[in-house]
């Protein structure tokens, strides 16, 4: 690390006598210290006095050999500089002047040239600042290296030019200021940075670098980044006629100023030892808006009000320095008066003659015939109106009017005025899902809402607090689950669901999707066990009788009763998953194996299915969650279709960065983040499996009492929502009532525990 610091602190000590400027090469001068040291991390040692390889003045041309010779050792116009720092590494240098400001040379011309070494492609940091200490205790710091912007490179030595800054110093004048010039070389020993450096003080005048009897040459300050000449030149020098130095205007822009305006406008005026005897002196008025011809003076249309002084200037051609100054008074008088005012939107308006009836928003000027009284005429009096939007007239509440129960949805103000705060009235039985009250606010509505329901939000904008209402209608959705068994080589008839034959016994979930007469949801689910249809034979004992005779028939079958649904060794929702992949059941518990987790579905084998883990895991992360590529589901219909955990979850896994895996769940054991119809078969069989999970000592899926303000009454899904008119990815999660809905989750962080925020429930598959 390379530091190049210009400390400068004022006291407020006002020095009588003689001002002097510092001299940049005295070490021994009074008043300067000069400090050195040797960093080790952040400490360093501090020695008082001079060494000579560290502290140099410079007085004779040449250049830096590290730079290839490229960089002058002496700056253009300058006879001395000193450097301070060497070519070794892990040390600083710093020189403390001390002077009065004199005023005649109240600029502080700053000059300068750094060099400092690559080490392993990392360049020095260059950190070149003055320090403004002021009287209160506090102290401004303003950074100088990024003035310098023509770094070069040179093998591995990175050095800049000389580069030139100016400071204006004239609200100093007569003050003692200290000045601490700071080069440090932090970094490592391979490293080094040094510092070429001129400090003067010089004129806050023009001077007259040039004349020829007809034309004269200016130069303003030198060490501004930026001159305006109002003849057109940009240079810090420009030409002008004898006769019109009267209008001489330069504007300089420095590089950094915190001691003065960023800008300097000079006039002849500033001419340095400009010597002019006073000729005529004229007195004269006009109106607002006329132009001047008289005496010499050619002047444009006046539109200031008030006295002002327009001198004409006569210079010696054999002596350009010396004039006559002749001087004009002109008096501007008043002939239209600007008016400026502010209203609302739809309001009347009755004021300085001007009469308006339901204002609309916008910025408009009119005028009206005005008398002065001083003779100025026609005169004119303006108005200039802004007309403030108004939220009671301008401000609209955006959202559906018709609804549905367990669906979110977004309500937010439209209005083109800026508000600072927004309160919204949200009555019972509406579940806000907003991170904070501001311009929208996502609602969930329950059965227990008002129906009618009005929300409303109020605002203050520049015409005072205004309240917007919106009432909304909301609509029952349903989610109905039927329990209900059949045998295989028939088809399934029932509560709307139709089925081609079932060959396969096994648990079967069947839904169906219908829309109410208000276009809600109304979902049934059927829990279907199919067992083997029973096969019957008749076997007759004797086989062979005579009439009149009699025999014995018998019933022989097989399937002939429901004994899968009784079968000890048929795996079913409920039973416990060993670590070591056994099935246990649960009148069978507890036994000398460690659980693993609870079966909640097996498919149609019988045999295979998935577990839920017997905890909620929390997760608390700053880390931005990536579903790009996870399948997305618009509607709460098309999201109970996702059986595919695991597929989600692989995706979401490979898209973390390789430190950042999402083990989470420990994926690579086999657990991850159920999709929502997983959830959803899983909420089916909460009985069952809460049943065994308190059996093994883990945590039931939804505690008694739960409800929504709290973690463990809902749980995060996989599946990803997008809706139509959003950017931003949410995640579907089920509540302890069964409803689905969707938040703003996947792009930021799944839960971190706090009440109210879903949970993660993983699953395994068996």
């Amino acid at each position: 690390m390379k530091r190049f610091l210009l400390l400068v602190i004022l006291l407020a000590t006002t020095v009588f006598g003689r001002a002097q400027c510092l001299d940049i090469t005295d070490f021994s001068a009074p008043g300067v210290t000069c400090l050195y040291g040797t960093l080790n991390g952040i400490d360093g040692t501090i020695h008082i006095g001079v060494t000579e390889d560290r502290f140099a003045v410079i007085t004779t041309q040449g250049t830096d050999p590290y730079t290839y010779h490229q960089l002058p050792l002496l700056p253009p116009g300058e006879s001395a500089v000193v450097k301070l720092g060497n070519d070794l590494g892990r040390g600083y240098e710093s020189i403390s002047y001390s002077f009065v400001v004199d005023s005649d040379h109240t600029i502080l011309l700053l000059k300068y040239a750094r060099v400092g070494r690559i080490f392993d492609n990392v360049r020095p940091n260059c950190t070149f600042s003055l320090h403004l200490f002021h009287l209160d205790g506090t102290h401004t710091i303003l950074p100088l290296c990024g003035n310098t912007h023509n770094f070069q490179i040179s093998g591995s030595v990175i050095w800049s030019p000389w580069n030139t800054l100016s400071f204006d110093l004239s609200q100093y004048v007569g003050q003692r200021i200290h000045i601490r010039i700071y080069n440090e070389d932090g970094y490592l020993n391979e490293t080094f940075g040094y510092t070429y450096l001129t400090a003067s003080c010089i004129s806050n005048h023009l001077t007259v670098v040039d004349c020829d009897g007809q034309n004269v040459t200016l130069a303003a300050p030198e060490g501004y980044a930026l001159y305006q000449w109002n003849n057109g030149s940009t240079a810090s020098t420009s030409t002008y006629l004898l006769q019109d130095i009267s209008d001489v205007s330069c504007s300089a822009f420095p590089s950094y100023d915190i001691w003065s305006d960023c800008e300097h406008t000079y006039d002849f005026l500033s001419i340095e030892n400009l010597n002019l005897t006073t000729g005529n002196t004229w007195y004269d008025t006009i109106c607002q808006g006329e132009s001047y011809h008289a005496h010499g003076f050619q002047l444009p249309a006046q539109e200031e009000i008030g006295t002002f002084n327009f001198p004409n200037v006569n210079l010696n051609p054999e002596d350009c320095m010396s004039g006559t100054l002749n001087m004009l008074h002109l008096t501007v008088l008043s002939r239209n008066v600007h008016i400026y005012d502010e209203a609302c939107e739809g309001a009347d308006y009755d004021n300085y003659g001007f009469q308006y009836t339901h204002l609309q928003a916008g910025s408009f000027v009119d005028s009206i015939p005005y008398e002065t009284g001083n003779g100025c005429s026609p005169a004119y009096k303006y108005l200039h109106l802004t007309v403030s939007h108004s939220l009671s007239l301008s401000g609209e509440l955006f959202g559906e009017s018709y609804v549905c129960d367990g669906q979110l949805n977004n309500y937010r103000l439209n209005y083109p005025e800026t508000i600072n705060q927004y309160e919204w009235d949200i009555p019972d039985g509406i579940m806000n899902y907003s991170d904070a009250y501001g311009q929208s606010v996502n609602l969930l509505f329950t059965q227990e809402a008002p129906n009618p329901v009005v929300i409303s939000v109020t605002g203050s904008d520049g015409c005072g607090p205004h309240t917007l209402s919106k009432t909304v209608w909301h609509s029952p959705s349903y989610y109905l689950t039927f329990k209900d068994t059949s045998c295989t080589g028939n088809s399934y008839s029932a509560y709307g669901i139709q089925t081609p034959l079932l060959n396969e016994t096994g648990l079967y979930y069947l839904s169906q999707h219908y829309s109410t007469v208000n276009g809600c949801d109304s979902d049934i689910m059927v829990r279907l066990w199919v067992g083997a249809t029973p096969e019957l034979t008749t076997l007759a004992q004797p086989t062979m009788i005579c009439e009149g005779e009699e025999t014995t028939i018998h019933a022989l079958g097989e399937n002939a009763s429901f004994y899968q649904f009784h079968n000890p060794n048929v795996i079913k929702p409920g039973d416990i998953l060993c670590t070591d992949n056994t099935i246990v059941k649960p009148e069978d518990w507890p036994c000398n194996k460690i659980a693993k987790g609870i079966v909640f579905y097996v498919d149609s084998s019988g045999q295979h299915g998935w577990a839920v883990n017997p905890n909620i895991t929390y997760y608390h992360t700053t880390t931005t969650i990536n579903s790009t590529n996870v399948p997305v589901f618009q509607t709460a219909r098309s999201a109970l279709l996702d059986i595919n955990g695991y597929l989600n979850s692989f995706i979401i896994n490979n898209n973390m960065q390789d430190d950042l895996q999402w083990n989470l769940f420990n994926f690579a054991g086999g657990w991850y983040l159920p999709a929502i119809g997983q959830l959803r078969i899983l909420y089916e069989e909460r009985v069952a499996v809460d049943s065994s999970l308190q059996l093994i000592g883990g945590s039931i899926l939804f505690p008694t009492g739960s409800n929504w303000t709290t973690t463990l009454s809902k749980y995060w899904s996989s599946s990803s929502y997008i809706s139509s008119n959003e950017s931003h990815a949410d995640a579907w999660f089920i509540s302890s009532s069964g409803d689905i809905h969707h938040h703003r989750v996947i792009r930021t962080s799944f839960n971190d525990g706090i009440p109210g925020t879903p949970g993660t429930r993983s699953i395994i598959n068996f």
